[in-house]
């Protein structure tokens, strides 16, 4: 025999049995205490970047709509993006990735877990559910390649992962953020990061107008109107202001505003979300095993909220 069951039947359902709503309750939130005090927590650790002086498209400038006589290079100085919207982008390129893993100090510390210090190799991290995932692999039939060394593979994936990049257009400040339980690791990847970023930028700059001026300079002992002579004399010298500021004392795409700095205090996990979760989903779990405890009851949905 059913019976529906209203609202308020299943508030008196529930105050009879409230030992069970307060020991599932009690079950959930000690498994929070003990995920609170088995995670690492981490922290945010920041780097504040801000583009450096902008520059001017000189070829453009010079020649816009009076001759096709550098077509090719004007099109590609007036369509040249800018350098630190690229220093952005570039944050989760394998380029970049590839950079940083020729460095061993840095990979070191972004897969700390995999360098075996005393042998002075890189090894497989097998965590407590390293055996059961690839069981749960297995079963499933998804494949499970062999472990090799860390590569410029993974740290692209670690980046794209674990770094945020936060971007204002009220503010010419991007943040670049990564959450880490050891913040003096966390600094030396992020400013690791800039160098990489900064140098692979300036080296692509530096290519181009060294491209530029050399093919200007063809051009140069060609061109006999005056006019387009100190046009082309103009834009060799920007250039060459270009290859200046290449430099690689000076920042070339951004320049450090503030940081690496981190949190004061750890910003995951988050004690509070976690134990107000934690009520809930015991609560929840409560009150479906009252209502399993009582088979003759039928619980709609239609009768429940009349």
């Amino acid at each position: 025999m059913t019976e529906n069951i209203t609202l308020m039947k299943l508030l008196r359902l529930i105050i009879r049995h409230w030992r069970t709503l307060l020991m599932s309750t009690v079950v959930i939130v000690f498994i929070a205490i003990l995920y609170l005090n088995i995670t690492p927590h981490k922290y945010t650790i920041t780097l504040d970047v801000i583009p450096v002086a902008g520059k001017n498209n000189p070829l453009a400038d010079q020649f816009s709509g009076s001759s096709s006589i550098l077509a090719g290079v004007t099109s590609s100085a007036s369509t040249e993006a800018d350098p630190f919207k690229l220093f952005l982008e570039a944050v989760y390129t394998h380029d970049i990735a590839a950079r940083l893993a020729k460095r061993p100090e840095i990979m070191k510390l972004i897969f700390k877990d995999q360098w075996d210090q005393n042998a002075q190799q890189w090894r497989e991290a097998k965590g407590m559910f390293t055996p059961i995932k690839n069981a749960i692999k297995w079963t499933l039939g998804m494949p499970t390649p062999d472990w090799t060394a860390p590569s410029g593979l993974d740290v692209q994936k670690y980046f794209i992962e674990n770094v945020i990049v936060i971007t204002d257009r009220k503010s010419p400040v991007a943040v670049v953020a990564l959450d880490h339980k050891r913040p003096e690791i966390a600094k030396k990847v992020l400013q690791a990061l800039y160098e990489e970023i900064d140098g692979h930028l300036r080296e692509q700059a530096s290519t181009r107008s060294r491209s530029y001026i050399e093919y200007l300079e063809n051009r140069l002992s060609e061109v006999k109107v005056i006019d387009y002579r100190q046009a082309i004399l103009n834009s060799i010298a920007q250039q060459e202001s270009t290859l200046m500021r290449t430099s690689p004392n000076t920042a070339f795409s951004a320049a450090i505003f503030d940081g690496p700095i981190q949190t004061l205090k750890p910003t995951s996990p988050k004690a509070l979300i976690i134990f107000i979760l934690a009520f809930f989903v015991g609560y929840i779990i409560g009150i479906i095993i009252i209502i399993a405890r009582e088979p003759r009851l039928k619980l709609t949905m239609q009768t429940m909220f009349k």
